[in-house]
């Protein structure tokens, strides 16, 4: 996909549209479906962020659990799930955070299953916009709250299948990413899925299609 008709793809998926109240909507069996019978793979995607920034990456999900996004190069960025935190690391602001996937309604992305009363989850919206089947989920905190922010899931209705998504932060700030090239995979790599701080240390990061490279990270500090 080229840039140009990635950003039109991006203002096109996720623009207007009549949104539904659909906790319970039956169209979501297919989407279910849809994602516990994931097998792992790759895609490659393209990112608006909240400024307009467009940026291309690649990522790797193995459910349950796991998935690994970088970013092509100069950018350093990578982003890894090892079924308990998502990891962010950037090595040029010497920035890492670790952040509980329980508290993420991105996981669901991950999971490879049907969300149950217990993962803390709430389908607050479901649309049809044009071929496109779009469901919004949050993540609740333990008294049953939401969490701010929320996930946009974007199907492919014919054939059915994941074209991206759209992540909306506590300030109300959106980034989406729009899938191309998603391919089955196998992970040979041990670590695909690991970002120690070890590995951090070490500037021994990425696995995805680019060329391997070391970048250390510079004046360390994390976020946790």
């Amino acid at each position: 996909m080229r840039p140009v008709l990635g950003a039109l793809l991006l203002c096109w998926l996720f623009g207007g549209g009549h949104v539904d109240a659909a906790q319970a909507d039956p169209r979501l069996d297919r989407v279910w479906s849809f994602l516990e019978t994931l097998p792992p793979l790759t895609a490659r995607f393209i990112q608006q962020d909240p400024d307009g920034t467009l940026r291309k990456g690649w990522i790797a999900v193995s459910p349950p659990g796991r998935a690994r996004i970088e970013y092509e190069p100069p950018d350093n960025t990578v982003l890894v799930a090892n079924g308990t935190y998502l990891v962010y690391h950037n090595p040029d602001a010497g920035q890492t955070a670790h952040f509980l996937l329980d508290q993420l309604p991105l996981r669901v992305l991950f999971e490879g299953r049907r969300p149950t009363a217990d993962d803390n989850l709430q389908i607050l919206q479901v649309a049809e916009r044009n071929e496109f089947l779009v469901v919004r989920i949050a993540a609740l905190d333990d008294d049953g709250v939401q969490i701010p922010g929320w996930i946009e899931l974007v199907f492919l209705q014919e054939p059915f299948g994941l074209a991206g998504w759209k992540l909306v932060d506590v300030q109300q700030r959106s980034t989406v990413v729009v899938l191309e090239d998603l391919a089955a995979a196998e992970f040979a790599a041990h670590d695909m899925f690991s970002l120690s701080d070890d590995m951090i240390q070490r500037g021994d990061l990425w696995r995805g299609p680019w060329a391997q490279r070391r970048v250390l990270p510079s004046n360390p500090r994390g976020i946790r």
